[in-house]
């Protein structure tokens, strides 16, 4: 195995080897720095696996986009008093040309990585307003769908410019169209200068609505986010739900859903999945959930079906 090491020292950064392999170079640079300041990477054969692995999912990728291997499934959003929905959460899934399903977890990074992510991005928000548009004609109007953005799409630039040529298919009614956001992407945002926020605030004012997910796994401050352009926020589903029957974090629950009350944010807990958990929410004081107790995630026909069996 050829010898190839990476230095990453308060920034500064240096690559040496025998191999002249600049693919084997990045790959020990990139590690040394993932690890933080002041290590010392050596190119081993776990790093050749996952380079070969990345390539891998990278040419995957860029195949998927051009012959439409992506799909959405919608998980619904209800009331937890009468369990009545009305909205979903859009969720990328991507099956290859040989059939295969590739999870999520396996290629977000790499396409986020890559910059890919930008146009798949693009690609589940147009596919979103498509579906937004056919219930439209179908006389379903007050039902909204969320997208998950990715904080290197917002960190482009181009982000807002994009929804500002797309919304026109909403035909005057952008708040059908939620931009989710991570708890992540919030503390990165502040950490770039409020250049994220600022992109946020003007979606915000075209009338679109943000949502913040993954809340309370972060640690943003409640002074911070007082400030942050956002209309909900979604309760983690680790407080929800590990397993058990009733709430994993009741009192977790509760203070988020007091915080987003006091800031006039609305709130949805994720996971819920027994009638024990949806018990405790509604005693709580939350008024929104989504998870299995209702439905898993389905596909575009099935959740049109849902809706037209309210």
């Amino acid at each position: 195995m050829e010898s190839v090491a990476a230095f990453a020292w308060n920034g500064w950064q240096a690559s040496s080897g025998i191999s002249g392999n600049l693919g084997l170079e990045y790959a020990a640079l990139y590690e040394a720095k993932r690890q933080g300041i002041k290590r010392i990477q050596c190119f081993t054969e776990n790093l050749q696996v996952q380079l070969e692995n990345h390539l891998s999912i990278e040419r995957g990728l860029r195949a998927a986009l051009a012959n439409d291997e992506f799909q959405l499934l919608l998980q619904p959003q209800w009331r937890l008093q009468d369990q009545v929905i009305f909205g979903f959460e859009a969720l990328l899934r991507w099956r290859s040309a040989s059939g295969d399903f590739i999870a999520p977890g396996e290629f977000i990074q790499v396409a986020e990585k890559t910059g890919l992510i930008v146009k798949i991005g693009e690609w589940v928000v147009l596919k979103a307003l498509s579906y937004l548009e056919t219930w439209t004609k179908m006389g379903i109007t007050d039902v909204g769908l969320a997208v998950n953005v990715s904080p290197v799409q917002l960190k482009t630039g181009h982000f807002a410019d994009f929804l500002e040529r797309a919304k026109g298919a909403l035909q005057g009614r952008p708040s059908l169209l939620e931009i989710e956001i991570t708890e992540e992407t919030l503390l990165e945002g502040h950490d770039d200068e409020l250049s994220v926020i600022k992109d946020l605030e003007r979606i915000r004012t075209m009338g679109f609505k943000i949502s913040i997910d993954d809340f309370g796994t972060g640690y943003s401050s409640l002074q911070y986010l007082r400030q942050f352009p956002a209309d909900v926020v979604k309760i983690d589903k680790s407080f929800v739900s590990t397993g058990g029957v009733c709430l994993a974090e009741p009192e977790i629950c509760r203070a988020i859903t007091m915080m987003a009350d006091a800031l006039g944010m609305g709130v949805i807990a994720e996971g819920v999945e027994t009638k024990a958990q949806l018990t405790q929410l509604i005693d709580l004081g939350c008024p929104h959930g989504q998870g299995y107790l209702v439905s898993p995630a389905v596909a575009f026909d099935e959740a049109t079906e849902l809706l037209l069996k309210r």
